[in-house]
């Protein structure tokens, strides 16, 4: 009996990469083969199309293209309809990239596919083996219109051909099959006849096998650690123990400030009169000699020391007058004598002779610069003057109420809050359309003129102190047409996914001031594109928004 082509391993075996890749390819083989059986160029389920105001929301869902590769929607689109009454087609398209990471002497290992979403004017051309059309957009006079064709639409395995399409309990789409038509006879349809009675329960089936047990399961990972109770009430003090060993002494302290100068003391007591020194030897008397003519004063020669006095001697006479002795040295001041009687006032006397007028003297130093004096009261007012001719009128300012360029739409919800995978589908295809076209030399120039950030959320704190997270720039390409600015990322889907999986916040900043309409006049930031308001509008600046990506 054939079998399935399969590969076989066994212990011992060296797997090589022809192994692999066969049992690869019969796998492929198979899911190929379920998926033409279903249908090829079909919709298994969602992709349920629905217009807004000016855009069309695409459920998430799953499609086979016309050369059988899948291609998945996971989150809700919300695409932006061209200006213009249309047709339009809203076109899925698939594509390959792969993990330069893993490449070998360049050779791709890893393949991905990524599914675009768009909607494109309807030109009824084939869209080509990897893409489908799976609905077409009309705009009329109440608004945006989509149709989908039930024909591209797979059955659910339980249907009834109620011909609806309905959702699940998770709010996946699903179609309920055709409605059947009645080709036997000619007559209308009968109305359904009465129920008939239930019949007898069935005997009860014999109980299936019973099931293996199942391994167990890994250990969950630790829970994280709880918040910290609230403090308990303070206990009852304990006894005192017993007293410590005495301390060494301590540092001495610094000296303290000086106290006041205390008061005067008493004087003390005098002290006693030094003693009196020794006598000295009395001379010998000389012999007492006639009186003779007193000679001329000699020079006085040293004192001596003072002899006992003598027997007073005879008067002689007066001898003349000598010469005054030089100035003995200044004694000491004598006690201050008793007050004398103030004298008679001497007569005033005679003013002397005016002295002759003396030479000018030089000019002295200038002095400190006096105290500024009070102000003085305000003068009156002079005589107007003559009124001068008019200037001529200068060029009229920008007003704030002239029709600034602006950005009328954009792709995505301002402020909104995704998942990191439906947030990887948004930067897949950023739009901004435009109230009014761009100058020719910027649509050859292509300046790229959007930035497009990821904030990363803060770190959970832990013992160590957490580092800032670092702010990821996602580069792109931007596309300028006349009325419409397209970017797109350098990462495919499965990278930026994996690159927003923590959550944070993307943020988009549009350089208006860049941007010149065909007037050569730069576009206004101004936000009625973010809110649902006519705001101020000025020429220049910096269009700032942003939406939140939830951890996943």
């Amino acid at each position: 009996m054939a079998d399935d082509a399969r590969t076989v391993f066994v212990d011992g075996l060296r797997v090589t990469a022809d192994h692999l890749a066969h049992l690869e390819d019969r796998l492929h083989e198979g899911i190929l083969d379920l998926r033409r059986t279903i249908g090829l160029g079909r919709i298994a389920w969602g992709l349920h199309v629905e217009p807004t105001t000016d855009r069309v929301a695409v459920a998430p869902g799953v499609a086979f293209s016309p050369g059988g590769v899948r291609m998945a929607v996971d989150a809700p689109l919300s695409l932006v309809v061209p200006d213009g009454a249309g047709p339009f087609r809203v076109v899925l398209r698939a594509s390959n990239s792969d993990r330069q990471a893993l490449r070998l002497n360049d050779a791709p290992t890893l393949i991905l596919l990524t599914t675009q979403a768009a909607v494109e004017a309807d030109d009824a051309s084939d869209p080509g083996p990897d893409a489908l059309v799976v609905a077409k957009v009309t705009r009329g006079d109440a608004g945006l219109a989509a149709t989908q064709d039930d024909g591209l639409f797979v059955a659910t395995g339980h249907h009834t051909h109620s011909g609806e399409h309905r959702q699940d309990a998770q709010g996946r789409w699903h179609y309920d099959g055709p409605p059947l038509s009645i080709t036997a006879g000619t007559g209308p349809k009968g109305d359904p006849g009465p129920a008939g009675p239930e019949g007898p329960a069935g005997a009860a089936g014999p109980p299936g096998p019973a099931g293996e047990k199942g391994e167990k399961g890994d250990p969950g990972a630790p829970g994280a650690a709880g918040e910290a109770g609230p403090a308990g009430a303070a206990g009852a003090q304990g006894p005192s123990g017993p007293a410590g060993d005495k301390g060494d002494p301590g540092d001495p302290g610094t000296p303290g400030p000086a106290g006041p100068q205390g008061d005067k003391g008493d004087p003390g007591p005098a002290g006693s009169n030094g003693s009196k020194g020794a006598k000295g030897d009395k001379g010998d008397p000389g012999p007492e000699g006639a009186a003779g003519p007193a000679g001329p004063a000699g020079p006085a020669g040293p004192a001596g020391d003072k002899g006992d006095p003598g027997p007073a001697g005879s008067n002689g006479s007066k001898g003349a007058k000598g010469d005054p002795g030089d100035p003995g040295p200044q004694g000491l001041a004598g006690p201050a004598g008793a007050a004398g009687a103030i004298g008679p006032a001497g007569a005033k006397g005679d003013p002397g002779p005016t002295g002759p007028k003396g030479a000018k003297g030089d000019p002295g130093d200038p002095g400190p610069q006096g105290l500024a004096g009070p102000v003085g009261a305000a003068g009156a007012p002079g005589p107007a003057g003559p009124t001068g001719p008019a200037g001529a009128a200068g060029p009229a300012g920008p007003g704030l109420d002239e029709d600034w360029a602006i950005v009328t739409k954009v792709s995505w919800q301002h402020g909104a809050t995704v998942t990191p995978s439906a947030a990887a589908q948004l930067l897949l295809g950023l739009r901004c359309d435009l109230s009014r076209g761009l100058l020719a030399s910027l649509l050859t120039a292509q300046p790229q003129v959007l930035q497009v950030w990821f904030e990363p959320v803060q770190p959970t704190a832990t013992a160590n102190a957490p580092q800032p997270p670092a702010l990821l720039v996602l580069n792109g390409t931007l596309k300028l047409a006349s009325q419409q600015l397209a970017w797109g990322p350098a990462l495919n889907v499965d990278l930026l996914t994996r690159a927003l999986i923590a959550g944070g916040r993307v943020l988009l900043r549009l350089h208006c001031g860049n941007l010149l309409d065909t007037k050569q006049r730069a576009f206004s930031a101004a936000t009625d594109a973010l809110f649902a308001a006519t705001s101020l509008r000025l020429p220049g600046g910096v269009l700032e928004s942003w939406f939140f990506v939830r951890a996943g």
